[in-house]
């Protein structure tokens, strides 16, 4: 799978959304949330085995912003 690796804030959450390719109109999917319990955070993309391309975005959860 693919690993996703960003700088965190502790005790913040933070949302990760993939998307295959970076086309207009393109949809992304949520992969989840997660509480920050150090200065970087890692996911684990596991379905990503075999995909040829894709995107992924991190956003601080609009309740911690």
């Amino acid at each position: 799978g693919a690993t996703v690796t960003w700088a965190s804030e502790i005790g913040k959450t933070y949302r990760i959304e993939y998307q295959p390719t970076l086309e207009a109109g393109g949809t992304w999917t949520a992969l989840g949330e997660i509480v920050a319990q150090e200065t970087s955070v890692s996911i684990t993309h596991s379905e990503a085995v075999g995909l040829p391309t894709g995107y992924y975005r991190i956003s601080q959860h609009p309740g911690n912003l």
